[in-house]
Order: structure tokens, then sequence, then C-alpha cells
């Protein structure tokens, strides 16, 4: 037992090394990063780093070179550099009248003085060191465990805006821990989001100023660009902290991470509090196959209120882009949504079509709830509520529809039909027309099926109503639906399993429903001589999404097999010529 213990208790203590090692190198620059900044980035275990990217470039057919020995050599750097510790680029708020942030990058150091070495620095006095790089003059100095190096123009920002704190800003501390996990992250604090959020803003404003002039359909153009504002000024009264982090792990998978934390007591802080996991496999009911995209979500009663709150606010700011009068929102407002709220869960999936079919023939959305009847019931409630409201409507956020009792084999259904219209102002109507008959089929009218497959379960089915058929008899048949296929599950298993959301995008079908949707819409002379190459069959691309307390959480992972399909791709692309 004792020989047991004692290797035992040295593997632990490694570990816990290992792991206190790595959170210490993200630690230590946090340190340097003030309240003001607008947000920094970091790269952990340089070393480490980029022997992964060079594990990367493999799949993806490029050359595996060090990108950390380039830089040396570039550099003339060598001695002195600490490549085991965390690269960073802390980014502060602009100063006078220059408009551009302040980059501070914050190279890891055993030896300072070895490292300046080769850049001959000179003294600048207080601390400072002169070099030059590449790119210009920078100045340099020491801060704990870093070279800090900003443009020379930049240099009271290196003497008064960093500084070596005690402690982790208490604003930072919960990022460590996911800092560390990643081999590079990049992070957009309070104040950059509201720089970016006023930048931005500030353009559109620009632009719509530029396009009012344009007559009608300038008018048109400046009043869809009212949405992007309200979406900025969302991000920045209800936001407060975004991050992107990303990781090769051991099996050769690529992460990519997002988080993105809300103000306390704000409306998006309040939504993500109604998102809840769901307690079964949200990609239930979607029938097995080749596909392009397929999700699901687990949804709320609350969800759905401020789903539909938000899509109101939405519509009110492009209530001029797409010709909706105050009245018809006021009553949209209004409209019964007892269905949604019955939901408990919703999948949809576009399936990868052939020949010359609709590209939206094999799109079907799968509904779970308590009472399958009664949901469709009050779904029919709500249509014959909304027709009221957009009948006589030349906008096409409303669009006049048809609603007709039917039955799908013995299954209770109803039939739906719309004719999309063209927003206001489109300068090329008959493009917009084609466009349509591409998606929907002749005449481009969306038809659409709701039928009850079973007591729990709800099924649409878009265009082509023998698809749903045959979606139906296979649920009802128990046969193993899209979830149980191999490359999918193989998908699933890389995912966190608390999600509330997951998407699942397939590679080789999305190439090749972008070929089929080429040779819909574009002239077909044209459209002979641009040839997709073909995807190999990989697992498709993964994506959840969750929540923490006052948190929003995704992450992508991108298969191993996929990065080696894209090579494969990349490869025949360099080698074939459109004819």
């Amino acid at each position: 037992m004792r020989r047991c213990f004692i290797p035992t208790v040295s593997l632990v203590a490694c570990l816990a090394l290992c792991l206190a090692t790595c959170a210490r190198g993200a630690e230590n620059i946090l340190k340097l990063v003030p309240d003001s900044a607008l947000g920094f980035a970091l790269v952990q275990r340089l070393a480490e780093a980029d022997a992964k990217l060079q594990r990367l470039a493999g799949p993806l057919g490029l050359p595996a070179q060090s990108v950390l020995a380039r830089l040396k050599d570039r550099a003339g750097i060598g001695e002195g550099l600490d490549d085991r510790g965390t690269l960073g680029l802390v980014v502060l708020p602009p100063k006078g009248s220059d408009a551009r942030p302040i980059g501070v990058l914050l190279v890891p150091v055993t030896d300072y003085d070895k490292f300046l070495q080769p850049l001959k620095p000179e003294d600048a006095g207080g601390g400072i060191r002169t070099i030059t790089l590449s790119r210009g003059e920078f100045v340099a100095r020491h801060l704990g465990g870093y070279a800090a190096l900003v443009q020379a123009r930049h240099r009271e920002a290196l003497e008064k805006g960093l500084s070596v704190s005690a402690e982790v800003p208490a604003s930072l501390v919960p990022w460590q821990e996911w800092l560390a996990a990643h081999d590079a992250a990049g992070v957009v604090l309070k104040p950059g989001i509201k720089l970016i959020s006023s930048k931005l803003r500030t353009a559109i404003k620009a632009v719509k100023a530029a396009v009012i002039v344009a007559g009608e359909q300038g008018k048109a153009a400046a009043a869809g660009l009212d949405g992007y504002l309200r979406l900025f000024e969302f991000a920045e009264n209800e936001v407060s902290v975004v991050a992107v982090g990303a990781r090769l792990d051991s099996q050769g998978v690529l992460r990519i991470a997002k988080r993105a934390r809300a103000v306390p007591g704000g409306r998006f802080a309040k939504m993500l509090t109604q998102a809840k996991p769901a307690n079964e496999s949200l990609l239930t009911g979607l029938p097995d196959g080749p596909f392009v995209v397929a999700g699901g979500a687990a949804v709320s009663g609350a969800g759905w209120d401020e789903l539909m709150r938000f899509s109101i606010g939405m519509m009110k700011a492009t209530r001029d882009f797409y010709g909706v009068s105050n009245e018809q929102i006021q009553k949209m407002q209004s409209l019964p949504i007892g269905w949604m709220r019955q939901a408990r869960t919703m999948a949809v999936v576009l399936g990868d079509g052939e020949g010359n079919e609709p590209l939206y023939a094999n799109m079907l959305a799968v509904f779970r709830t308590d009472d399958a009847t009664a949901l469709l019931a009050n779904y029919e409630k709500y249509l014959a509520q909304y027709r009221e409201i957009a009948k006589g409507s030349a906008s096409p956020m409303l669009p006049a529809i048809e609603i007709e009792k039917t039955k799908l084999g013995d299954a209770q259904a109803l039939q739906i039909s719309a004719q999309m219209k063209a927003p206001p102002g489109m300068p090329n109507p008959k493009q917009f027309e084609q466009l349509m008959e591409a998606m929907f089929g002749p005449g481009g009218k969306l038809a659409a099926w709701l039928a009850v497959a079973d007591k729990h379960t709800v099924m649409v089915g878009y265009t082509n109503k023998a698809h749903l058929e045959q979606a139906i008899r296979a649920f009802k048949q128990g046969k193993p639906g899209l979830a149980a296929q191999a490359d999918v599950a193989k998908t699933a298993g890389l995912l966190p399993h608390d999600a509330t959301i997951v998407v699942y995008l397939s590679p080789r079908g999305m190439l090749a429903f972008l070929q089929r949707m080429i040779a819909a819409v574009v002239p077909p002379q044209a459209a002979a001589k641009i040839r997709l190459p073909d995807f190999p069959a990989t697992p498709p691309i993964g994506l959840a999404v969750s929540t923490a307390p006052g948190e929003l959480r995704g992450e992508w992972v991108v298969p191993p097999e996929v990065l080696k399909g894209i090579g494969q791709v990349v490869q025949k692309a360099k080698g074939h010529a459109p004819r």
C-alpha cells in the first residue's frame, strides 16, 4: 500500500504544480491590466502554443514551421525570453487627438537586460529604454516578469498607464482559470465595449446620412441600418465583458470558446436566468440522413416572452425599412403566444437536397411539448389573429397567409402557405423572386405543414410534404434519428453536456448546399464555370451554448477529421482552375 501511495502522491503533486504554473502565468499578467483598459489578449505558454500551431498546420496542409523561431530570428532576440511564459497585449484608451487605442506588448522574460541587448537599447531616463524595431521606434520598461513595449510616442502610457498590482483586479479573478485553460484568448472589457459600440454607431449614422440622399432606395437602406444601431446599443448597455479563447486539445480537436458577462440587473441578465439545459436530447425527432445544418434548443415560457419583446423592439427600430406601421406593431404585441409557451424544446434540420429540388425542400422542425394537440390548436389561433393583422399589408415582415386544416396519413395537421414579398426599395425585385423560387419552388410561395406526430411531438415540414410524411413514419416506427448518426454522436461527445442550444454544421453538406445555390441563382453560363470541391465525409462542426449565473457561454468544436478535410479541400482548390 505504501509503494502505491508514494507514486500516487507524486503524480498528484506534479499535476497540482503544473496547474498552478499555468494559472500563475495568467495571474501575473492580469496584475498588469488596469481598470481603464479596453481589453487584452494572451498567448499562454509560448513554446507549447508554438508546438500546437505546428501540429495544427499538418492537417490543414500548411508548412509546419515554428512561428516563435521566425519571430526570434526577425527580431534578433533569443536569450532572456521566457518561452514558457505568457505573451500579452494590453489595449489602453486613446489619448489626446489620436483616435487609435494604445497597444502595450508584454513579453515574458527571464532576463530583461539580455532580452533587450540585441535590440541595442538606449537609456531614456526614468527606467525607460529606447529600442528600434522594424515598425519604428519603441520604448521599453521592466514590469514584473515582463518587458513592456510601446511605440515611443506613447511613452506616457508606459510610465503612468501600467503598474504591477499586488493582486489581480477583482473583476478579472473569475477569469483566471478559464484564461489559463486556453492557448490564446482575447478579452474586451466594459470600456472597450463602450468604445467599440460608440465608434460603430457613429460609422452607421455616417453611412445612413450618405445613402439617405439616394432616393427611395437609399431611404430604405438607411432605415434598415436602424436595427444594427439597436443591437450595438443593447450590447453597450447590457454586456460588461466579452471573451474568446482557443485551444488545441490532446485529441487534436480545435476548441473555440466564447463568454459574455451580463450587466447585473439588466435585461440580458434577466434573459439568461430563463435559459435552462434540456432534460432530453435536443435533436429528438429529427430524421437521419445527410444534412447541412441541424440544431436544437431548450425553451421556456419566460424565454419566449423575452424573445418576442426583443423581436418587437427590432421591428419598431426597422419599421420604415420593412413598411410596418405602429398600429400593426401594437397588434403584433398582443398576439397570443400560448403555443410558444407550451414548447419544451425545438429542433431544426436543413437536409441535403438532390437535383432540382428547392433549397429548403428538406427542411424540418420539431417541437416537443406536454400536449401536442393543444399546441397545434393554439398555433392555429395565433395564425388566425396574425392573418387579420397582415391583411392588406405590403410589408415583407407581414406576408399574407392561407391556413387549411388537413391530415397527413392519420395525423392531425395544418397547411400554411405564404407569398414572400421583396423589401421596399429593393433595386432588383426579379432577383428576389428568383431567389424565392430557388428556396421554395415555382412561384416562390412558401408552403409548410404542421402535424401531430405523437402526443408530445409536433413536426413541421417545408416545401415538400412527402419528406415530412416520411419523417413522421420513421419517428412513429422508432427508427434512430439524426442524434444516433455516428458522426453526429462523435461531435456531441466533444461538447459540454449542459447545453441549452446545440448546433451541428456539416462541412460536406454546406459546400454541397452552396453549389446547389450557385446553380439556382447564378446565370447558367457563369454557374457552369463554378465548381466547388467536394468535402470528404467527416463528423460535423459543433456548437454548444449554455448559461451560468449572469453569463452566456458558447463553445465551437472542430474535430480533427474536419481540419484534415479543410487541408484536402485547400490543396484541391489550389490546383483547380474554374472551367
